[in-house]
Formats: structure tokens, C-alpha cells, sequence
């Protein structure tokens, strides 16, 4: 049965990072959207809506998040990391309603400890000119409701291995009953 496990969240969530420690700890594949994408369009994502605009980036990524959930995709299992901002293409909510065989995982993290983590990276304060901790909280608020529409599960990631060891528990039993039959 094709089962794919999705962390949401906002940038700097930890979702690439954990996406990849679960993708070796099951050895499933991981499909990081954000890297896939920069692979495609050929130029990091802030670079890519600067010359192009954000429109044009949430169109390639719904092209891709549909390409990914489809049948057809590679993988019968799959660890998927999405990009902070997949749901505010509002089509990509319907897309991951109505996919059956995905559970979904909201990383959550408070404004500042993502604000902290942003302003270590510089390239990560382009997209949506997050250029300090009131913009972070503007713009967590605003995609929050739409994370939590989503997502069974939602976990606070204080604690990268804590966080780690909970998902692990989520994954071995979707592995082993499949989703949508959690209890």
C-alpha cells in the first residue's frame, strides 16, 4: 500500500532535517520538496521569486505536491518534507485532502525559537521579507489555521531528538496499519 508521512510547518521547523533522520532510521526514501523544486526551476527558491515572482514558485510547487501524491510517483513508502508555505496555494490543501494514503505532521515551534533559527540564515529571511521575529509571528499566524486543517498530528519541536523519537513511533505504525487508521 503506498504510504506517504508529510511534516508541515513553517520555515525552519525542522522538517528537512527530520524528514531525513526518518527517512534512515526506516529506509524509505525522502522526497524535500524545496529541493526538488531548486533542482527543477535550476536557482534557489529566493531567487526564482524575484525574477519570477511567488505566483509562478506556488504553481511549480502545487505541479510538484500533485506530481508527488499521485499513483503514479516511485515509492510505495516516502518521508515528505514540504516547504513552509505549501499551503497558502490554497489548491494544495484540497490536494492533500483529498489524497487517502498520507498522514500528515505539523511541526510547531514557537515564533522565536523559528525567528532565531532564521536569523542564523540569511537567504531564509528573503522569501516573504521575514526580517524579524514580529514578522515571523505575523506570517505563523496567518498559516497556522491552515497547518492545523491539515495535519493529524501536531508536535512541538523544542527538542530535535525528543520530537524524533515521537514521529518514529507515528511512522513505525503507519508503516503497519496504514493511513487513515489511526486510532
Amino acid at each position: 500500500m503506498k504510504t506517504i508521512f508529510c511534516l508541515i510547518g513553517f520555515r525552519a521547523a525542522g522538517k528537512s532535517t527530520i524528514a531525513k533522520a526518518l527517512g534512515e532510521r526506516f529506509r524509505v526514501p525522502v522526497v524535500d520538496m524545496d529541493i526538488v523544486l531548486e533542482s527543477r526551476i535550476g536557482s534557489k527558491i529566493p531567487e526564482y521569486i524575484e525574477n519570477y515572482g511567488e505566483l509562478a514558485f506556488r504553481e511549480k510547487e502545487h505541479e510538484l505536491l500533485k506530481e508527488i501524491l499521485s499513483d503514479t510517483f516511485r515509492s510505495e513508502q516516502m518521508i515528505l518534507a514540504t516547504g513552509g508555505g505549501v499551503l497558502d496555494f490554497t489548491e494544495n490543501i484540497r490536494v492533500f485532502e483529498a489524497t487517502d494514503h498520507i498522514e500528515i505532521a505539523y511541526l510547531m515551534a514557537s515564533p522565536e525559537s523559528l525567528w532565531e533559527r532564521i536569523s542564523q540564515e540569511p537567504e531564509r529571511q528573503k522569501v516573504g521579507n521575514l526580517n524579524g521575529l514580529d514578522a515571523v509571528r505575523q506570517l505563523l499566524e496567518k498559516r497556522d489555521k491552515n497547518y492545523k486543517k491539515i495535519a493529524r498530528f501536531q508536535i512541538l519541536n523544542q527538542d530535535i531528538r525528543a520530537t524524533l523519537c515521537e514521529l518514529e513511533k507515528i511512522v513505525e505504525k503507519l508503516w503497519q496499519v496504514g493511513p487513515g487508521n489511526f486510532d
